[in-house]
């Protein structure tokens, strides 16, 4: 048996190069089984096992091949399913991993799986179909591929050795000795980049070349340990839009010659996903700033999430938790292409200096930026769980220090909207007795501004929401520079 074979890890990783003979391996282990005695059997020992390929065509050379194997011993050859049934009722079947939900299902059940060219795989083939289906009869997997930059495989690769039942191995095509490693230097010759031979010859995990979002990212370059500087503001970027949220403490003005600085990840350490977890640990970790001040926060928040649900939203309730902070959060998100450019800008400029620098302890930022890739349907891949919120958090605050494209951002934000919503639920009450007082004459609207003297339309502004019908009657904007001069000034205008 081959040496690799007789492990007694029930899932294997073989991590190899370009003719390495991995697809033979996997039909070997599909047929008679692997481990000690072949105590994880095969398809001839009545097992039912899948061969899982990346695409139809590379499925239907591996079925030429599994078909042209097992026909003097087959019971069954279903073309249409590309299954072949043996003697004893076990299978081998061949199916693609382009769309996860056609391997959902199968009433046999799985007791083995080859996953051939794995990592170009969507992760949720392994973690949504696959991986379910082996539990019920204990089955076991071979992973026989080529790496592919820096994606869920490279994850589960680093990890394999910490989890009980798996063993990885890597290995050059050049272990194969039918392999001249004179195509290698043919290859160079002809111009192939370094990187690739590295990848598809050597078996490493490189980045470049891959289609990354962040290409300009370097952990050489980029990462540096930071110390919080009181001197400057503190910038809380948060990403509204996502569960668990992303909040990113960052500090720097690029525009202005001061290197943009992420320092920090605000990660309940409790687990808990709410605002308040969140609010809690940013005031412990900063208690200085517990209110907000000196805080800037920057974000999106989209005009559903603000006053149209039943509750308060979660950027009304970061709000209220940090009522001294300055708000540059915008209704609208920018586009994604405006943002991945200006992250871009900060890891390299046009002029190829560095303006931004990361803190090895912001590890999901690290992560979004080495494994996010471009896709044709999206311009950031964000299929795996939380992939890119940190970045897209991020990138929030870099949109406004941006000076090519902060002049041309037209979505509004919380400082120059003056039809924001109430912030808080006081606010939400104040505003339901100002219409309520009016609507019963106890309140009158007058038509000209208490402040500038001008006749315009009139809103209802509060300086203490406490006391509900104690209003002035600004214009909308006198109203602006009331809600930014007073801390618990809010937007509150009568219907």
């Amino acid at each position: 048996m081959i040496p690799k074979l007789e492990s007694s890890a029930r899932h294997k990783i073989l991590c190899m190069g370009r003719r390495w003979r991995k697809s033979t391996l996997g039909l070997c282990a599909a047929i008679h089984g692997h481990g000690p005695d072949f105590c994880m059997a095969g398809a001839l020992s009545g097992s039912n096992i899948w061969w899982v390929m990346s695409s139809f065509p590379a499925a239907q050379s591996v079925w030429n091949a599994v078909k042209g194997t097992l026909r003097p011993v087959a019971k069954h050859i279903s073309e249409m399913n590309r299954r072949v049934l043996l003697p004893g009722d076990g299978a081998i079947t061949i199916k693609t991993a382009i769309n996860y939900n056609s391997l959902v299902g199968d009433t046999r059940g799985i007791d083995g799986v080859v996953l051939d060219e794995a990592a170009q795989y969507d992760p949720l083939v392994w973690q949504q179909a696959i991986r379910p289906a082996l539990s019920d009869r204990k089955g076991w997997s071979i992973w026989t591929t080529t790496p592919r930059g820096y994606n869920y495989f490279k994850d589960l690769y680093d990890a394999a050795p910490n989890i009980d039942g798996w063993e990885r191995w890597r290995e050059p095509s050049t272990a194969n000795l039918s392999f001249d490693p004179a195509e290698i230097e043919a290859a160079r010759r002809e111009g192939m980049p370094e990187n690739l031979i590295e990848q598809e010859f050597m078996a490493e995990f490189v980045l470049s070349g891959t289609g990354r979002t962040y290409s300009e990212f370097d952990k050489r370059e980029h990462l540096r340990a930071w110390e919080l500087d009181t001197s400057l503001t503190l910038d809380l970027c948060i990403s509204f839009k996502v569960a668990p949220a992303a909040w990113l403490v960052t500090q720097g003005d690029p525009a202005n010659g001061v290197p943009e600085r992420a320092i920090d990840e605000v990660v309940p350490e409790s687990g808990a996903t709410t605002v308040r977890a969140y609010l809690e640990e940013f005031r412990k970790r900063y208690p200085d700033h517990a209110l907000g001040s000196g805080v800037r926060i920057f974000g999106d928040a989209s005009p559903s999430l603000l006053g149209k649900s039943t509750g308060p939203s979660d950027y009304e309730l970061v709000r209220a938790g940090l009522p001294h902070a300055k708000h540059y959060v915008r209704i609208k998100s920018a586009p994604d292409k405006d943002r991945v450019n200006c992250v871009q800008n900060v890891l390299r400029d046009q002029a190829g200096m560095i303006r931004g620098y990361i803190d090895p302890a912001c590890v999901k930022l690290v992560r979004d930026l080495e494994y996010c890739r471009n896709t044709d349907a999206s311009f950031a891949q964000k299929r795996e769980p939380g992939l890119g919120q940190f970045a897209h958090a991020w990138s929030a605050k870099l949109l406004w220090v941006s000076p090519m494209l902060a002049h041309r951002m037209d979505a509004p934000t919380e400082a120059t909207t003056t039809n924001w919503p109430a912030p808080t639920p006081e606010a939400r009450r104040a505003q339901g007795a100002v219409y309520r007082a009016i609507r019963a004459g106890k309140l009158h609207r007058p038509k000209t501004c208490q402040a500038c003297g001008r006749e315009r339309p009139i809103e209802a502004a509060h300086k203490d929401y406490s006391r509900p019908l104690d209003v002035m009657w600004l214009c909308k904007s006198c109203h602006t520079v009331e809600d930014m001069t007073n801390p618990k000034g809010g937007v509150v205008t009568s219907r």
